[in-house]
């Protein structure tokens, strides 16, 4: 997988790049809201997902996932889930990640295992998410041919 992490903090950045290297996975880096959003715009196509600090200077976590939500649609691109990332254990963080797009919340310090889990996760939904889109498709020709 590529991972975009955008974090302004650069150990929590390299910690993170060294986990996902272990795993396998390569990492495009970001130390803010508006460099994530530049990175997600250059890398588009080729990002699995997001891991996302939800507060950084210049653009916060929280409106640099909004923007790119909103890109996703514009543009009709497919789906990249997003992780955000806090130090905040408060309900109303966790609660805002969702509503602006997140799709899951994890309180620093990151563990090992737990981002496995979690990227191992995301990454079947996105692969059952593909399959679905896939199988509709093919659904609606083979309706199109019958009818």
């Amino acid at each position: 997988m590529k991972v975009l992490i955008a974090d302004d903090t650069n150990t929590d950045r390299l910690l993170l790049k060294l986990y996902l290297s272990k795993l396998g996975h390569h990492s495009i880096e970001a130390s803010n809201g508006m460099e994530a959003i530049e990175q997600y715009v250059l890398h588009e196509n080729d990002i699995d997902l997001i891991l996302m600090d939800a507060q950084m200077p210049q653009l916060n976590g929280f409106e640099a996932v909004k923007r790119i939500r909103q890109i996703e649609q514009e543009r009709v691109l497919e789906w990249v889930p997003v992780i955000f990332l806090s130090a905040s254990a408060e309900m109303e963080d966790m609660e805002k990640s969702i509503s602006v797009g997140g799709d899951d919340y994890l309180i620093k310090p990151i563990q090992q295992k737990v981002l496995l889990a979690k990227t191992l996760t995301m990454q079947r939904i996105a692969d059952i998410r593909r399959r679905l889109i896939a199988l509709d498709a093919k659904l609606s020709e083979q309706t199109a041919i019958d009818s």
